[in-house]
Formats: C-alpha cells, sequence, structure tokens
C-alpha cells in the first residue's frame, strides 16, 4: 500500500507554494505525491488550446469551433505545473517511490469547450455532444499529455473523468455507448504503457 493526495492544494500559483507543498509532502512521508495543482484542472490543460488558438478563454468559459478542432493536431505541448514540480524534485533531491501526474481526461474537457457562443444549451452546446472531435481531436491531444509527463518522469497517471457522470447514467447521451467509451479509455490506458493507470470520476 502507498499513500498519495489527489493533487489540489489551497495555495496561490507560484513556484515557491510548489516547492512548499513537496517538501510538506516529503515531511509527512507521502509515498506517490502528484504534481501541486495550484490552478483549476481544467485551465492547466486547456490553456495550452488557447496558446495555439484553438480555443479562447472569456471569462473562464472556453469557447472553440468544430472547423478548428476537427482539423487540428497539437504536435508539441508543455504543461508548466508538472514540469516546474519535476524539476524541484531533482533539484532538491527529493526521494518519493514514485510520481504521479493527474490528468484531466477526454469527456472533462471536452464538457468544457463551447463549440458555439450559445451556452443555454449546456452539454449539448459543448464538445462533449460531438463524439468526432473527442474521440479525434481530444484523445490525440491527451496522448501528446501522456507522452510528455511519461518523457519528464511521471510513472503513475490517473485521468480526472468527473463529466463521465453527467453523460452515462440510466441513458447515455449525444450517441455515447458504453463500447466507444471504453474504447477512449482503454486506447488512452495504452498509451501509458509502462506506467500504473487509474481513473478518478
Amino acid at each position: 500500500m502507498r499513500t498519495s493526495h489527489i493533487g489540489s492544494f489551497p495555495l496561490s500559483y507560484s513556484i515557491n507554494n510548489i516547492k512548499r507543498i513537496l517538501l510538506d509532502m516529503i515531511d509527512i512521508g507521502l509515498d506517490v505525491p502528484p504534481y501541486p495543482q495550484l490552478r483549476s484542472f481544467i485551465d492547466i490543460y486547456l490553456k495550452p488550446l488557447e496558446i495555439f488558438g484553438l480555443a479562447v478563454n472569456r471569462k473562464g468559459i472556453y469557447f472553440s469551433s468544430q472547423e478548428k478542432l476537427l482539423y487540428s493536431e497539437i504536435q508539441a505541448i508543455d504543461i508548466p505545473d508538472a514540469k516546474t514540480a519535476m524539476e524541484i524534485v531533482r533539484e532538491n533531491n527529493l526521494k518519493f517511490k514514485g510520481f504521479r501526474a493527474p490528468i484531466t481526461g477526454v469527456f472533462t474537457l471536452s464538457s468544457r469547450v463551447y463549440l458555439t457562443n450559445d451556452i443555454s444549451k449546456g452539454l449539448q452546446s459543448t464538445a462533449i455532444a460531438n463524439i468526432e472531435i473527442v474521440d479525434g481531436f481530444f484523445k490525440k491531444y491527451i496522448y501528446r499529455v501522456i507522452d510528455f509527463v511519461k518523457d519528464i518522469g511521471y510513472n503513475i497517471i490517473f485521468f480526472d473523468e468527473p463529466s463521465l457522470t453527467l453523460i452515462v447514467g440510466r441513458k447515455i447521451l449525444f450517441g455515447w455507448s458504453e463500447e466507444k467509451i471504453i474504447d477512449i479509455l482503454s486506447s488512452l490506458a495504452k498509451r501509458a504503457y509502462n506506467s500504473e493507470v487509474g481513473i478518478h470520476i
């Protein structure tokens, strides 16, 4: 049995606070720390889309379009939160049993990106209602995220997918099927080969 932490901490985002948290986790004997999430778990992973011009953040709500997401693919990515934490671990020679990367999953990210300026229809107006975009753009995007965190030293990957509870119930919404959802999740787990994989819903 190993101890870990969900990842979010009630501190402002700064390098000093990331270091403070990692040192505290060493002091309490935590086995497998996540990188400290001091920003929204949505913003951490949607900000790169904004940087690449694939989404716009208006007062905390992300907007894109079907055309942009269907015909775009991000080849390189940087998640500063994860990279900074690993740099601090190495610079300070912090010894843990492993390192966990909490990655916001394809269903949750797509549920936060509106494909129209009309947000009154809720989830129906977001990318989660478009299977082709989720299975295409967002799956490949998270492939890049997985590759990035593995390359810098994370060996345990957890997908945060609270939005699955919004589309899966007595009925499965927007034309999704159990088989398709499982297929996407399995594909992501395979991408994280040689790593431990989990999901947090």
